[in-house]
């Protein structure tokens, strides 16, 4: 499935939108601080993680690995990096 690079960016642009709205409203309904024992940080963010997954699903392919190691994970980086200069 060929899929269009506007529209990965504008998916991403999306969901990032959607996520920064739900951690912005969950933020204040925390209790508690975070711990100073924190653990350790992916190296990329919700918004990328699902953004990729939601195009694993629409690729086609059976296997994640086979999906993000044949292609996404240069690609998809390059494509974000775009998004983020906008």
């Amino acid at each position: 499935m060929i899929i269009n690079e506007l529209k990965v960016i504008q998916t991403f642009c999306e969901i990032d939108d959607f996520i920064i709205s739900c951690e912005q409203f969950v933020e204040g309904k925390l209790i508690g601080s975070k711990s100073p024992h924190a653990v350790h940080e992916p190296g990329i963010s919700a918004s990328e993680m699902m953004c990729i997954e939601l195009l694993y699903h629409l690729s086609g392919f059976k296997c994640f690995q086979y999906y993000y190691e044949g292609g996404e994970k240069g690609g998809f980086a390059k494509l974000l990096s775009q998004c983020t200069q906008l």
